[in-house]
């Protein structure tokens, strides 16, 4: 792997969170609930891999991730460790 400088500075910085709010626009909690409501076994697995029963979490975090199951469970995993025990 090769490492690439960047150029561009604060604009560059500015111009990609730009970028990042155009492509995930905001949700509210019915695109949640539906998440939880039609995805029922990628949501327990969401929790089952982040050890971790609670399904609206689960259901918040692949919306945060855009589905991405793998970010969604380090999202619960972490959330799970501020928890106390």
């Amino acid at each position: 792997m090769a490492y690439i400088a960047v150029r561009g500075g604060e604009q560059a910085i500015q111009r990609a969170e730009q970028l990042y709010r155009a492509l995930n626009k905001k949700f509210d909690g019915e695109f949640v609930r539906s998440i939880e409501r039609h995805l029922p076994y990628l949501v327990d697995r969401v929790m089952g891999e982040g050890s971790l029963y609670a399904p609206e979490l689960a259901a918040l975090a692949l919306a945060q991730t855009g589905g991405d199951m793998y970010e969604a469970i380090l999202l619960l995993r972490a959330y799970r460790s501020t928890l106390p025990r």
